[in-house]
């Protein structure tokens, strides 16, 4: 069975018509004309557009409209099926990579890494000074003796202000108070880990009557 194409150009050649006639009649580009006729779909515009072309095409040649649009598509369609990639819809089973990661042994490996990751903070942290905030009296502050003083520190640190211990809460809180004469007052607070890593922090406090 003849192509939609081939039905095309051997009705141009009867009419004795040109590309460059049709075109003025149809408004079809010239590149587009010459490609239906070879059937060189890649060189045209997507399907829904080529239906409404070729069927104008069709009428100025006096041609049935239906019966090429038809002819049309299954020459498309077989275009389509060539071009298009094989995929399989029948389910094959677990590719060897998913079997791979459902193996007991990729399973045991991932524990180990988080174990180990794990592990690593953990260490990190035990050698890192520890943490220390103090929340009152707060840098430059003007205060009445005595001050009242809060802040927090790690719960296992050890705790002094001014050389002189504090008791920390179980979650690693301190509350105390600072008793100075009037003027400005130095408080040096000072937490130490049980692997002796300290931080420190100062706060100046100006004491009025």
């Amino acid at each position: 069975m003849l192509s939609a194409g081939e039905m095309l150009f051997g009705r141009r050649l009867e009419l004795k018509l040109t590309f460059t006639s049709l075109s003025q009649i149809t408004k079809i580009p010239l590149t587009s004309l010459k490609a239906l006729e070879k059937s060189q779909f890649d060189d045209l515009p997507a399907y829904p557009f080529l239906k409404g072309m070729v069927r104008n095409y069709a009428q100025v040649l006096n041609l049935d409209p239906v019966k090429v649009v038809a002819v049309f598509k299954r020459d498309y369609d077989r275009r389509q099926k060539k071009s298009t990639p094989l995929v399989l819809t029948k389910s094959l089973g677990p590719t060897p990579l998913i079997r791979f990661l459902e193996t007991p042994q990729i399973l045991f490996l991932a524990g180990v890494a988080l174990l180990a990751v794990v592990v690593s903070w953990s260490l990190w942290r035990v050698y890192q000074p520890p943490r220390l905030t103090v929340e009152m009296p707060v840098n430059g502050q003007t205060a009445i003796s005595p001050v009242e003083i809060k802040g927090k520190t790690d719960r296992d640190a050890s705790l002094s202000l001014n050389g002189k211990t504090l008791n920390l809460k179980p979650d690693g809180s301190f509350e105390t108070t600072f008793a100075a004469e009037p003027g400005t007052a130095e408080l040096t607070f000072r937490a130490v880990s049980r692997r002796q890593k300290a931080s420190e922090a100062k706060i100046t406090v100006i004491i009025i009557q």
